[in-house]
C-alpha cells in the first residue's frame, strides 16, 4: 500500500495524483506502517493534495516517530522549525 501511495505521489507509470497517494498512505497507516505515516506528514506539511496543515503534519510525524522511524523524527524537527518560522514571520 505504501508503494502504491508512492507511485501516485511521484508519478512513475501512473498519472501523479496526490489525493490517491493520500488515500493509499492512509490505508497503510491504519495498518501501522510508519513509512506511510511519515509520508502523510510530508503531504500535509507541503500541502500536496490536501490543505497545508502543520498540526496534521505534526500528528503524522509523531505517530511515525513513535514507530521508531528515524526519518520522521528529523522531519518532525524540521516541521517545528518551519512552523516557528511561519508563525513568527515579519509581515509588511
Amino acid at each position: 500500500m505504501v508503494n502504491l501511495g508512492a507511485l501516485y505521489e511521484n508519478g512513475p507509470g501512473v498519472a501523479q495524483d496526490y489525493a490517491k497517494a493520500r488515500e493509499w498512505y492512509e490505508k497503510a497507516a491504519a495498518k501501522g506502517e510508519a513509512n506511510a505515516m511519515a509520508n502523510l506528514g510530508a503531504l500535509y506539511q507541503a500541502g500536496l493534495g490536501v490543505a497545508q496543515d502543520f498540526a496534521k503534519a505534526r500528528k503524522w510525524y509523531e505517530k511515525a516517530a513513535a514507530r521508531a522511524r528515524q526519518n520522521a523524527k528529523k522531519r518532525l524537527k524540521n516541521c517545528r522549525f518551519v512552523l516557528f518560522a511561519w508563525l513568527t514571520r515579519v509581515r509588511v
